[in-house]
């Protein structure tokens, strides 16, 4: 699932962000961009299902648990000043079954249900686009705040 996240109405911020080299400006793009990718992941670990209490599936004892597993990686710069992050469920492969769910979701299938599919199918929990709606505002906020940080950091370099 792919989610962007885009900024508008920093017009001061902009105004001083052309003013630096094209070193500076992937720097700071780079840093805001990271900023808001650690938020999500943050969030993601804090919303990650978690199995009862003391039971550990045979995939968490060999892949790690799903909170674990959530990580932020740098993708290759696309076009000039635009570096791409993204948080990734890593080896758990398991979070996207829990995320949109198997199968038919036959929840009840009687008593005459018998063979692999009876009861195994897994309803869809959202969980990860669900976390990704409700920080979307914190990310947003992180990335601006990043960035203002990181034109003052620039700016002083060069005085």
């Amino acid at each position: 699932m792919k989610v962007g996240i885009g900024l508008e109405g920093l017009e001061r911020t902009v105004r001083g962000f052309k003013n630096l080299g094209e070193a500076s400006q992937f720097r700071i793009t780079r840093n805001a961009a990271r900023a808001g990718a650690n938020t999500v992941r943050a969030a993601l670990k804090k919303a990650a299902p978690r199995g009862s209490a003391g039971a550990k599936s045979a995939a968490s004892s060999r892949f790690g648990t799903l909170r674990k597993n959530i990580a932020t990686s740098q993708l290759r710069a696309g076009a000039k000043f635009l570096p791409y992050y993204k948080v990734t469920t890593g080896d758990a492969f398991w979070g996207g079954f829990l995320e949109s769910g198997t199968g038919r979701y036959n929840i009840d299938p009687g008593p005459k249900a018998k063979g692999a599919g009876a009861r195994t199918h897994i309803l869809p929990t959202f969980w990860f686009s669900q976390a990704v709606e409700r920080i979307r505002p914190q990310v947003i906020t992180a990335m601006v705040a990043n960035m203002r940080r990181s034109i003052v950091r620039e700016f002083a370099k060069i005085k």
